[in-house]
């Protein structure tokens, strides 16, 4: 088990040390996108939703002191001291899935206390990368509480995780939530009553309910199509069987990709900053398994059965 220190005055011990501005009034701002939440929720929930499956265990190879380090570094993250190491992977993962979700990136500062390594989580707002430096603009109405302007640090000290290239890469994922914020922007003023803007452009009355649904429906997919998402409950009546199983197993190949691309920048920060350990993680499925059942099922050689129980990690 991991001996951490307590979580909440070793956290606050960072405080002075850090160059990063950690909370934006911006980057705290989230709009309610129904589509947005349920579908960050579903890769949250489901990037390590198999972790307390029997044969689930993880391994810090290499130097025993080092990757005790590792491991006194990740649980800082979800500050939840003497959490096991499956645990605090889990946990990490998820978290990490969840930040890089709206912008397809997320940076954390690499902070040295007493010889160890420690990370500490800054907003994308306002991030610049330029010349070997990430500078961070501060906005006018914070420059008094922060005593800053701009923050200034070496590329060197940063950690940046994005989405993988598999999945699209950080900027199709940032068109992708962009276009799910417009569509609900566009859905609000469109059902909003005595709104000129409905009144002009488009009402329920002249295109009909369910064609303006399918359409949404429509630009959802093309959205997500990188990941295979569909939002439970709200299926086109277009849709057959076969599409939406395939569908499931192809989110559920996503999230193994996801959760296996961030395993692995963990382990390169690990070489970065010179510790001599990696994590293995054993009895989770990988992408590989998900992308030969979807061959298989296009091929006819699963049954829809066996499809949507592998998608939803029921076998």
């Amino acid at each position: 088990m991991l001996k951490t220190p307590t979580a909440r005055p070793f956290l606050d011990s960072l405080g002075p040390l850090r160059r990063t501005v950690p909370h934006l009034p911006a980057s705290l701002s989230f709009d309610p996108v129904p589509e947005l939440h349920q579908w960050r929720s579903d890769i949250v929930n489901g990037v390590m939703s198999t972790w307390k499956a029997e044969g689930y265990r993880v391994e810090m190879n290499g130097n025993r002191s080092h990757g005790l380090i590792a491991g006194d570094m990740l649980a800082n993250l979800i500050r939840k001291p003497g959490t096991p190491i499956e645990g605090v992977l889990a946990e990490v993962v998820r978290r990490l899935a969840g930040h890089i979700f709206l912008d397809g990136f997320c940076h954390h500062e690499i902070i040295y206390k007493d010889n160890q390594p420690h990370l500490a989580g800054f907003p994308n707002t306002g991030v610049v990368h330029a010349m070997g430096y990430v500078l961070q603009f501060v906005p006018p109405s914070e420059w008094a509480r922060w005593n800053k302007k701009v923050c200034v640090i070496p590329k060197a000290d940063v950690w940046r995780l994005e989405v993988p290239q598999a999945l699209g890469g950080h900027r199709r994922q940032k068109v992708a939530t962009t276009a799910l914020t417009r569509l609900h922007r566009f859905r609000q003023h469109r059902l909003t009553p005595h709104s000129g803007f409905r009144h002009r452009f488009v009402t329920d009355e002249v295109l009909g309910h369910v064609r303006l649904h399918n359409r949404d429906q429509e630009l959802i997919f093309q959205s997500t199509s990188c990941w295979g998402w569909m939002r439970a409950g709200n299926f086109n009546s277009d849709v057959s069987e076969f599409f939406a199983v395939y569908h499931g197993l192809k989110f559920a190949w996503a999230k193994a990709t996801l959760r296996t691309h961030i395993l692995a920048e963990i382990n390169s920060l690990f070489r970065r900053l010179n510790l001599d350990t990696a994590c293995v993680v054993h009895g989770l499925a990988t992408p590989e398994h998900y992308a030969e059942l979807m061959q298989r099922y296009k091929a006819r050689e699963l049954s829809t059965m066996e499809a949507r129980d592998a998608a939803y990690g029921l076998i």
